[in-house]
């Protein structure tokens, strides 16, 4: 196991109508370990979300169209595991809501 550098915490209320960064790259030899990705529905009605790892211009879903009641959270990860992010990685979410989602995302770095 290796010594953590430092512990991040990303994210913030964005209108997300289109995939947007909710994180930063990790710098050239280092790599974020996601521990969780919180998403919340802030809007009081139902709403739906995309959640995607952009590698390379390439954005891979960890959910796409995943429907959030009123005032409830979507956990990624965690539990279920981590996500490396290496050099050049973004993290990024996308509301069928302007201004419906609440986004954190708890990002420890290693070298």
């Amino acid at each position: 196991m290796s010594d953590l550098n430092s512990f991040l915490t990303s994210g913030g209320t964005n209108t997300f109508l289109a995939l947007t960064a909710v994180s930063t790259t990790p710098a050239a030899g280092k790599k974020h370990v996601i521990g969780s990705w919180i998403i919340a529905n802030v809007s009081g009605a139902s709403l739906s979300v995309d959640a995607t790892i952009q590698r390379s211009a390439v954005d891979y879903y960890s959910v796409k169209g995943f429907n959030i009641l009123a005032g409830d959270s979507l956990f990624l990860h965690g539990l279920l595991g981590k996500v490396v992010l290496l050099a050049g990685d973004v993290l990024r979410v996308k509301s069928s809501v302007s201004g419906g989602v609440d986004v954190t995302v708890s990002i420890a770095e290693e070298p």
